[in-house]
């Protein structure tokens, strides 16, 4: 699946970013609040429930914290809704603002 876009969120290697979060964690929050429903985003919602993990343990169902991070406020600020999926999982998804409004 191609998406035809780059990464909108500001973790370019996620086990190197989560080592400076004073850093990264503003730029994150900021571009998640700056999303606006209709957004779409490629993602494998199977996993957005993963567990947290810590920095150079091998877990790939898992999640570093910057990561934990921005899924959570997307989460927090939006309901996904499945456009396409793959048969591996990935899917594309609108972000549509929780209670119907705009984003």
């Amino acid at each position: 699946m191609h998406s035809g876009r780059v990464n909108m969120l500001p973790i370019s290697h996620p086990e190197q970013d989560n080592l400076i979060p004073e850093e990264v964690n503003p730029k994150v929050i900021a571009t998640v609040d700056a999303l606006r429903s209709g957004t779409l985003m490629l993602t494998q919602p199977a996993a957005w429930n993963a567990p947290l993990r810590r920095p150079a343990v091998y877990a790939p169902s898992a999640f570093l914290a910057v990561q934990r991070l921005a899924i959570d406020r997307i989460r927090s600020r939006f309901d996904l809704q499945i456009v396409e999926r793959t048969a591996t999982g990935l899917a594309i998804v609108r972000l549509q603002a929780r209670g119907g409004g705009g984003g």
